[in-house]
């Protein structure tokens, strides 16, 4: 079944902020980082250059986490081959750190693609590309563990997805040799994607603390006949685990002994599941999903657990919401998403971090402004009820993937890429870090928001979104320009 076009309806048109992107530094955090300036658009005051190049798509797919230490460490793809047409250009990743006083370790690549597994002996007719790092950090152990997704290529074919994992116990100095999950995750006739984003641990004084979870989801069994990398005979069409299904890997400890929950579907023909963040928060896991195939919408609260991770179903929790035959609905959209999506949590709500998507595609021109939105689990459970109470801007430059994690003290880190929509040819070349106050998100409709050239503007799909009419306008392109 062929591909829909995401038709969107006019009125979801967004908000727009306005990005600096000469601020590359700072010092201290200060109380507020949201300055409102002319014409509605905002500016970050505090963005801190991480990764960048001179050369587009360089540096793609954001990750971060804290440590006991108080560092916070930064990981992301760096990219062989420039100006990149797919996702597939011999990856290694890359890894900086950030100490509590605000001094930034060089940038350093910890796992080559040159030396992956195999990518010697391949010799030059195959690719092999680490991708997706997924950090999680055991913060009762101060074990710092990475995994992402080794994808080895042929031309645009895909042959083969390991899944790889190494820890560190010494804050990322240095790095276990790889391991390959593959078969210890992937049952037979089924291929698993990480990431990208995070996992997770389930906080102290909460049942199953100290958990770790790892999300991630099936894609077409790969291999290529005639190849080293050649699908099992048995893996057919009738057997092969099909793709866009989500599920997690589980462990109570940094042994191996992991278990894997159940696989959980979109419940709607057509429609699966892609790039996923899990949250735990009073005693449910969360899943927001990036969606594939043919939705008209994307999607926020996809699944939860009630058990730890163990058991997955669909929408936010049994009470609801549900179709008219009582049953609950698998799809709860409320935002469209063309990127990876950050989820985080102080524990009373949920920050879903995304590039705002109001046009009929997901080119990089339409990724234009992002915002954290604050969102109460409970009036998810309501087609009724906005999923958003209060709002925060990133950027008005361009914005695409990003990675999302509370911090404690009332802040939020975003690592984010930049995408230059002001210039002839749209790519990325910076990914920067953000810190925002959870204090300063505004209700919607705060008349601070008005009073800047914006006004509510709830749409079909059940969301509720600031309108500026500078975006809806014409084509502001010079006025986006940060430098």
């Amino acid at each position: 079944m062929g591909k829909k076009v995401r038709k969107i309806s006019t009125n979801l048109i967004k908000f727009g902020v306005f990005l600096s992107a000469s601020i590359i530094g700072f010092s201290s955090f200060a109380d507020s980082f949201i300055e409102p300036v002319e014409s509605g658009r905002y500016r970050s005051a505090n963005n801190k250059f991480i990764f960048g190049s001179s050369t587009d798509d360089k540096y793609r797919i954001p990750a971060l986490e804290k440590l006991n230490n108080g560092d916070i460490v930064f990981f992301a793809e760096r990219r062989v081959d420039t100006l990149a047409t797919n996702d597939y250009k011999r990856q290694s990743i890359v890894m900086r750190t950030l100490t509590p006083d605000g001094n930034l370790s060089d940038s350093r690549k910890i796992f080559l693609s040159n030396d992956a597994p195999g990518a010697i002996e391949d010799g030059s007719s195959y690719k092999h590309n680490l991708m997706n790092p997924v950090p999680v950090y055991n913060k009762n152990t101060g074990v710092l563990h990475l995994f992402y997704n080794h994808i080895i290529t042929s031309g645009s074919q895909k042959l083969r997805a390991n899944i790889m994992h190494s820890k560190s116990v010494d804050n990322g100095a240095n790095w276990s040799e790889p391991e390959n999950l593959t078969n210890v995750w992937a049952e037979e006739c089924e291929t698993l994607i990480i990431g990208p984003g995070r996992g997770i641990q389930i906080p102290v004084a909460e049942p199953y603390a100290g958990r770790i979870l790892v999300p991630l989801h099936t894609i077409d069994v790969l291999g290529k006949a005639g190849t080293k990398y050649e699908k099992p005979s048995n893996c057919n069409d009738n057997n092969s685990i099909e793709k866009g299904l989500f599920k997690v890997a589980i462990t109570d400890s940094d042994t191996n002994n992991w278990v894997l929950s159940n696989r959980l579907s979109s419940g709607v023909e057509g429609i699966y599941f892609t790039e996923k963040q899990i949250v735990y928060l009073k005693g449910k896991l969360h899943m927001f999903s990036r969606l594939g195939g043919e939705a008209e919408y994307d999607g926020s609260g996809l699944g939860f657990s009630l058990d730890g991770g163990e058991t997955w179903l669909p929408g936010f929790n049994e009470y609801g919401p549900k179709n008219d035959a009582g049953e609950n609905v698998g799809i709860t959209g409320r935002f469209y998403t063309p990127t990876q999506s950050g989820l985080a949590t102080e524990g009373e709500n949920i920050y879903y971090t995304t590039s705002v998507f109001y046009s009929w595609y997901e080119g990089l021109d339409n990724r234009r402004e992002a915002w954290v939105h604050r969102i109460d689990p409970q009036e998810m459970l309501s087609k009724e009820l906005s999923a958003v109470n209060n709002v925060q801007p990133i950027t008005k430059s361009g914005f695409s993937n990003v990675a999302t994690l509370y911090l404690g003290n009332n802040k939020i880190g975003i690592l984010w890429e930049e995408v230059r929509t002001w210039k002839p040819i749209k790519r990325i070349r910076n990914i920067f870090y953000t810190v925002l106050d959870i204090r300063d998100f505004r209700q919607i409709e705060d008349p601070a928001w008005i009073d800047n050239g914006f006004s509510y503007f709830p749409v079909w799909n059940g969301s509720h979104h600031l309108f500026n009419t500078e975006i809806n306008g014409a084509d502001k392109t010079a006025d986006w320009d940060p430098n």
